[in-house]
């Protein structure tokens, strides 16, 4: 069996390049005077929420091997871009009411953070229960076509 012996405090070879560098004067189009000249200058954008996307994306993974002590079994994961928040809560089992309710917990989540998204991403199944949860709350879903990832 082949081993470092000791071989493996060394300093790694080509780390260094030892062909020489010419060196070339970079021009640039702003005179020397002013890069040396300080400035207070600060740039900065402020942009309104209500522009943003506000779009986030529902994804219900498969069920888990073993059932949780609280006899939960699925954990719907949502992921609301302009936040960058992610957002799981935990699922008894896949009928529509149970979706449903997740769903709004999830959205009140992002209500309060007053992030609330006015589209959703979802998969190629959706119930006729949280159809009509969307329209209640005027807000717009997407299915994405299946076995597209």
């Amino acid at each position: 069996m082949a081993m470092a012996k000791g071989h493996l405090a060394q300093e790694r070879q080509y780390l260094q390049s030892t062909t020489k560098q010419n060196e070339q004067q970079v021009e640039t189009s702003i005179p020397e005077e002013k890069i040396l000249q300080k400035t207070n200058d600060v740039c900065c954008i402020v942009t309104e929420l209500s522009h943003c996307d506000m779009t986030a994306y529902i994804d219900l993974a498969g069920r888990f091997p073993f059932q949780s002590s609280r006899g939960n079994n699925y954990i719907p994961v949502g992921y609301h871009y302009d936040s960058n928040a992610i957002l799981a809560e935990p699922l008894k089992n896949r009928t529509a009411s149970e979706i449903t309710k997740t769903w709004k917990i999830i959205n009140n989540k992002c209500a309060q953070a007053g992030v609330q998204p006015n589209t959703y991403v979802l998969d190629n199944d959706i119930s006729n229960d949280l159809r009509q949860t969307f329209t209640n709350q005027q807000v717009t879903h997407k299915l994405v076509p299946p076995h597209t990832h």
